[in-house]
């Protein structure tokens, strides 16, 4: 499936997430590497594990759902594990957003 991750201004870092029906909104911090998303209105936390690691964290509350981690330092693209359930998330083309 296709889904659709655009920004929300043209200097955002914030993006809307579009698929068949479903809508989401991710947010990121000042950082820019932890934040939430709001899947229409259930929200959503994304933690990196520490400053320099390639793994973020998703998190309802205090349950871990999800890990991700990028794939390599120059590419875009990550791995997403979910209940033993991997998929490969890769930007559309490599040099836009």
């Amino acid at each position: 499936m296709m889904i659709n991750c655009n920004p929300i201004g043209i200097c955002s870092w914030n993006f809307k997430i579009s698929g068949r029906n479903d809508i989401a909104y991710v947010s990121f911090d000042g950082a820019g590497e932890s934040g939430s998303i709001d899947v229409q209105g259930r929200f959503f936390t994304i933690n990196k594990k520490g400053f320099i690691s390639p793994v973020w964290n998703l998190a309802d509350g205090s349950r871990s759902i999800a890990t991700a981690t990028k794939d390599s330092f120059m590419t875009r693209s990550f791995s997403v594990i979910s209940n033993s359930h991997v998929v490969k998330l890769t930007a559309a083309t490599p040099q836009r957003r």
